[in-house]
């Protein structure tokens, strides 16, 4: 029903009512008098509906017209009378979208300043002759210089989510930073940090307040050319529960890829691991060859091109796993038919009680929830989104590392427009057993 028709019907209502009480009053009391009054009456409720016409039930359909054709998606043909009004309902509607759009590029523009100011600190830092590493809460690592990642490599690869404790001595970095004041900026602590790998760093400990934040800086022993290059992400690392909230856009993640003796987990071991880490402010890698401790077998040297020599003196298993689990902190493990990899070295870390509970994500099991033509091996879902894949990649583990970093980033997208944006979603999609991501906090049960 328009607005039209309730409107002719009081109209017509209040013109037959004069015509009636005119009639009437010509039967009581006849005269020129009343048939005028009556006439007038009646002119009266005419061009009221007139006035309504033009002013309101016009315009008002004008509108109505313009609003079904914008909601068909097709143009009306005209404005007619009243179109000032659709036009400025069009408009209004262009003001909101632009709102939208500007309230998106000024929040772009103050994460463009903020990464700005990021990437300022890191030219800082780089060009310092010290080596610097600065924690955040709970002592989780969120910048370091190439000079400390060579100064701390006995110890395993440094690693932005590690804990400072992987590195330096619990007992002292404590008392360190305990003997502090607990207000403003204050002068460094000087003192002596034992490191875990061996050896002592003369160092000094900045904190400020309160902050469960510090920064360590230290000269580096017979460490050269180190420097210059700066890993930092100060987003924090999601915490378990929080993972499941996580936009699988903004989560951090590690690829990995493993070399080993033979198909087996039970009977077999790995000669090499390869991981890259990607966060918000970029990607860090580790690179491993690992003894076995056996003889390896000449099929698996001439697949992977490593041979017993060159894995002489590499570390062994126990410490291979020992580091990647340092490397890749609490991060989701991101990997293609990644079971395989994660069955070497789960077997690993429960002989050598190394915590590797991290969630995994298997790349052949997503590429089902965002299927496009080709298949589910690396290289073919790397030609699906147009990544080279070098020959030598296909049985590296750095070359399966950093494919699969590229291909989960451009999955992404895709998951996203299905419906799948946060970790819990995909946890949701994939069940509790696809891809070995549990529904419980996000982690493997």
């Amino acid at each position: 029903m328009t607005l039209r028709r309730p409107v002719n019907l009081v109209m017509g209502g209040l013109a037959l009512g004069c015509a009636v009480a005119g009639l009437a009053g010509w039967a009581v009391q006849p005269g020129p008098g009343v048939g005028v009054a009556a006439g007038l009456a009646l002119l009266a409720c005419l061009m009221a509906r007139l006035a309504l016409e033009v002013s309101v039930l016009r315009p008002a359909d004008a509108l109505a017209a313009r609003m079904r054709a914008r909601l068909a998606g097709v143009a009306p043909d005209g404005a007619g009378p009243g179109g000032e009004l659709a036009v400025l309902a069009e408009d209004l509607a262009d003001r909101l979208s632009d709102a939208d759009t500007r309230a998106e590029d000024a929040a772009a523009r103050d994460r463009a300043g903020l990464a700005l100011d990021v990437r300022r600190l890191a030219d800082v830092v780089g060009a310092m002759p010290l080596a610097v590493i600065a924690a955040g809460e709970e002592h989780r690592i969120v910048l370091y210089d190439g000079r400390a990642a060579a100064a701390l490599d006995a110890s395993g690869p440094l690693a932005i989510g590690q804990s400072l404790f992987d590195h330096f001595d619990r007992d002292a970095l404590e008392r360190a930073l305990q003997g502090m004041p607990s207000n403003g900026w204050q002068q460094p602590a000087a003192c002596e940090l034992p490191l875990t790998g061996g050896g002592r760093a003369q160092a000094f400990v900045h904190r400020r307040g309160e902050s469960p934040g510090c920064v360590i800086s230290f000269r580096p022993e017979g460490v050269r050319a180190a420097g210059g290059r700066v890993v930092h992400d100060f987003a924090p690392l999601p915490r378990p529960g929080a993972l499941m909230a996580t936009r699988l856009r903004d989560m951090p993640f590690v690829t990995l890829k493993t070399a080993t003796t033979g198909p087996g987990p039970v009977r077999d071991h790995v000669l090499a691991i390869a991981a890259r880490k990607q966060a918000a402010s970029g990607a860090d890698g580790m690179d491993l060859l690992v003894d076995p401790g056996c003889p390896i077998p000449e099929a698996a040297s001439r697949l992977h091109g490593i041979t017993g020599g060159m894995v002489h003196g590499a570390p062994g298993p126990d410490e291979a796993v020992r580091r990647l689990a340092r490397f890749a902190g609490e991060a989701p493990i991101v990997g293609h038919n990644i079971a395989f990899d994660m069955a070497f070295l789960r077997r690993y870390a429960r002989a050598g009680g190394i915590a590797l509970g991290n969630p995994v994500i298997d790349l052949a099991t997503v590429a089902g929830l965002a299927p496009r033509a080709g298949g589910t091996r690396l290289d073919q879902l790397a030609a699906r989104f147009g990544i080279p894949v070098a020959p030598g990649d296909r049985h590296s583990p750095a070359g399966n590392a950093r494919v699969a970093a590229e291909v989960w980033t451009a999955m992404v997208p895709l998951l996203e427009s299905r419906g799948i944006v946060t970790f819990a979603d995909l946890a949701g999609a994939l069940g509790p057993q696809a891809g070995g991501v549990s529904p419980r906090d996000g982690y493997p049960s």
